[in-house]
């Protein structure tokens, strides 16, 4: 059977369906959570919370009254990859204050074999983007339920697959507590099977009280939709961004702009309507800030053009 999805085609034969469906995880345990803080910043340090044991999310050492970072990785990454690792590192050196938490779900998004099988498994990642996102959600829950954590002071970042599995987390919050976490931000949310909610359901605005979104792939691995309260298009959002040669550097390019704005407010977007308009000149008559601090109060289509920083090291896990 061949089906042709924006941007995304994918033929599933009967013997793609059996090589795949053994190629990619679908064991809740190996959703894993690893905090980290001032105390513990390298990546062996990172403590774990399981909620298979209660008394490790008790005892994370997690302080209810500073702020959460939640970094969730994407297709064919894990938590030892350049994000999340470097953008906790950034925070940390730039002094944030509170805990940060790398979600790994690495078994559950990477497929194991190679081309062209491998490639098939990229459907069954993203129906675990539901699963890991309700996992994630009920870790939540439980620092919630024990006065860990505050939704108001609750940030996801999720890069690729991982801004739905914010999504999901986001919403189902919402749903549990009528009340919605305080902010999510997407890093160039995945494109192929959201475009149309055939798998996977996409991130929306409404699933946290600010929703911002950097768009730098857009169709090629990149959603083509504006998702949030604010989206940001680098360099129009479409591919090739700056110095890359690969499709996926144009995808990674979201998380690169990302860390260069960390605890940086003087990069600026214009307020536009469209790139053709921000490139002709005359539509910049406001700005906000981009990335990072970005303000709640955003609201709108954004542009801005930057060159990423430190190429070589976005693939390292």
């Amino acid at each position: 059977m061949c089906r042709n999805l924006l941007f995304f085609s994918l033929c599933i034969t009967s013997i793609g369906i059996l090589v795949s469906s053994g190629m990619v995880s679908t064991n809740p345990k190996f959703v894993r959570f690893f905090v980290y803080n001032q105390k513990r910043w390298r990546l062996e340090d990172g403590y774990e919370m399981r909620l298979s044991n209660i008394s490790s999310i008790l005892n994370s050492g997690i302080n209810p009254y500073t702020p959460v970072k939640f970094l969730i990785h994407g297709f064919n990454h894990n938590h030892r990859c350049w994000f999340p690792q470097e953008v906790k590192d950034t925070f940390l050196r730039q002094g944030f204050d509170g805990n940060i938490i790398t979600v790994d779900w690495g078994r559950l998004a990477t497929p194991v074999g190679t081309e062209p099988f491998a490639s098939l498994a990229y459907p069954l990642c993203v129906r675990n983007v539901k699963l890991v996102g309700e996992i994630m959600t009920e870790l939540v829950t439980i620092l919630i339920e024990h006065g860990m954590l505050h939704m108001e002071s609750l940030h996801l970042i999720g890069f690729s697959l991982g801004a739905h599995i914010a999504g999901i987390v986001g919403n189902s919050l919402q749903r549990r507590y009528r009340w919605k976490i305080a902010r999510i931000t997407g890093l160039d949310p995945a494109g192929p099977f959201f475009y149309t909610g055939f798998v996977g359901r996409s991130l929306r605005k409404s699933d946290a009280m600010f929703v911002d979104v950097i768009h730098t792939d857009m169709a090629q691995y990149g959603h083509l939709g504006a998702l949030g309260h604010a989206d940001f298009y680098v360099n129009g959002g479409m591919p090739p961004q700056p110095g890359c040669k690969t499709p996926s550097c144009s995808h990674h390019a979201a998380a690169n702009y990302f860390l260069q704005s960390i605890g940086n407010e003087q990069i600026r977007a214009c307020g536009c309507t469209a790139n053709s308009v921000f490139s002709s000149g005359p539509c910049c008559t406001f700005t906000t800030v981009f990335g990072d601090l970005a303000t709640p109060e955003a609201r709108g289509k954004f542009y801005l053009r930057m060159r990423p920083q430190f190429l070589s090291g976005m693939y390292n896990c």
